[in-house]
């Protein structure tokens, strides 16, 4: 899917869960829960909400989350500690997630 990443959280539902998929290799079950816990943490604004979501899976893939499969993974229980981190890091600011991403600790 060629679909510019900073237009994608504009574009309807289904375009950014299949983007996220394509990038990240993200299923709709954790797509849709990424998208929950962000709403259910005060990111009310689908557009802000889905920027940070966006931010967040590109974190995780630089901080090497990869199965061997080109997935990202989260075992049981971590994507939403890797959620609470990555708030916790950047908060609603998360536009310095991607600043200088490159070799980051492991969440």
């Amino acid at each position: 899917m060629n679909v510019n990443r900073l237009q994608v959280v504009h574009y309807p539902d289904i375009v950014l869960a299949q983007y996220c998929h394509d990038q990240f290799g993200l299923n709709k079950g954790v797509y849709n829960t990424i998208d929950e816990w962000l709403f259910s943490h005060g990111e009310q604004d689908v557009i802000l909400r889905r920027t940070q979501m966006v931010r967040f899976l590109e974190d995780c893939k630089n901080r090497a989350g990869y199965s061997a499969a080109g997935q990202l993974t989260f075992g049981r229980g971590t994507l939403t500690e890797k959620l609470a981190l990555f708030q916790q890091r950047y908060g609603h600011d998360s536009q310095k997630a991607t600043e200088g991403s490159g070799s980051h600790a492991s969440l």
